[in-house]
């Protein structure tokens, strides 16, 4: 049974996973392709927390808004931190200021529940700081690249390459059996 638990073999396993989670997320992914994909709400801004530093490394960074009325939190999402205007957000917005968002239809079953909602667009006393144009145009670049999918390849790549320099490596040092004739 350890023969099954080698490096090679935890290595190829980890990466035909790897491969697994990432083309699985490169087909299930709900891109927004348009303004009808998405939904508009309106309420009292409560709270925010915008944590840069954190995760892996300290390289993530979790921007949340609360809303009132709301039991979620509301996320700008990674790939939008560039076109979100941070630091006005934190100058201007005050506890009950009018908030306008909107987020993907997909989403729209998490409302009120424990469950994160990805933002698409902020707007708060009418000045924007998370365009929705923005936002699309950035959608439609993801819809168009498979990095998904490279990403998945690439550990897939990993896991048999370490899987067959460990069997090379095994066949190396085990000593060649003489022919029975």
């Amino acid at each position: 049974m350890q023969k099954y638990f080698n490096e090679g073999n935890i290595i190829l396993t980890l990466g035909v996973l790897a491969f697994c989670y990432f083309a699985y997320q490169g087909v299930n992914r709900d891109f927004i392709k348009s303004e009808q994909d998405l939904i508009s709400v309106e309420g009292q801004y409560a709270h925010h927390t915008f944590l840069d530093n954190t995760g892996f490394k300290n390289m993530g960074r979790e921007y949340y808004i609360w809303i009132e009325g709301y039991s979620n939190r509301f996320q700008v999402p990674a790939n939008y931190l560039s076109v979100f205007q941070k630091a006005l957000f934190e100058q201007k917005v005050k506890k009950g200021d009018k908030i306008s968002i909107s987020y993907a239809r997909t989403q729209n079953d998490r409302i009120n529940s424990n469950e994160d909602i990805f933002l698409t667009s902020i707007k708060i006393n009418g000045f924007t700081y998370l365009n929705k144009n923005e936002v699309l145009k950035i959608e439609d670049e993801l819809s168009k690249s498979n990095s998904d999918f490279y990403i998945g390849l690439m550990y897939l790549a990993v896991g048999l390459i370490a899987f067959v320099r460990h069997r090379l490596k095994r066949k190396k040092l085990m000593p060649t059996m003489a022919k029975k004739t």
